[in-house]
């Protein structure tokens, strides 16, 4: 059995948020990541935020937020982390798998983030794509994964949730 078969993926409970606090200080200190995950929570902003569990420890946390684009509502990922000794396993594959998934269901237009574009390419995101819109994250990074193409904005501005903006 592989250790994402042991691991379970769900939504994140009350309980968990010192649990996702430890997960994002471990995978990348000083990085701010922890206070974005406090603030977005703390100002409901998160509409998923996926926690992969082992026993009663969050070991992994990849958080989906709304976020308007050109006045439509989209979702932006991020913060996302794995704890650094369970990282390149797979984990953080599997709840942005469970994590569009959720979006898909919520009939949600398009995921944006910001992230290795080998990585996020796997799963279907494009920088080509995002290339199209404004965004205080431009670059090779930037990446749109569109599930509703028929809603999505031709061009304009992405408008993150404000605790983007405190961000190092």
């Amino acid at each position: 059995m592989s250790l994402v078969d042991r691991l379970f993926l769900r939504e994140a409970q009350r309980g968990d948020a010192s649990g996702i606090v430890e997960v994002h200080e471990a995978a990348s200190p000083g990085s701010g990541d922890a206070a974005l995950y406090r603030q977005l929570r703390g100002e409901g902003d998160l509409l998923h935020s996926i926690v992969a569990v082992e026993g009663r420890n969050v070991r992994g946390h990849a958080a989906f937020s709304r976020a308007l684009l050109a006045g439509t509502p989209v979702v932006v990922v991020g913060p996302v982390a794995v704890v650094p000794d369970l990282q390149r396993r797979g984990i953080g594959t599997a709840m942005m798998e469970q994590g569009i998934s959720s979006c898909r269901a919520d009939d949600e237009v398009a995921i944006f983030l910001l992230g290795d574009p080998a990585f996020y390419g796997r799963l279907g995101f494009s920088a080509a794509v995002a290339a199209s819109f404004e965004s205080p994250y431009a670059g090779p990074g930037f990446q749109a994964l569109v599930l509703r193409t028929e809603l999505l904005p031709a061009c304009g501005a992405l408008e993150y949730p404000a605790p983007f903006a405190s961000l190092p």
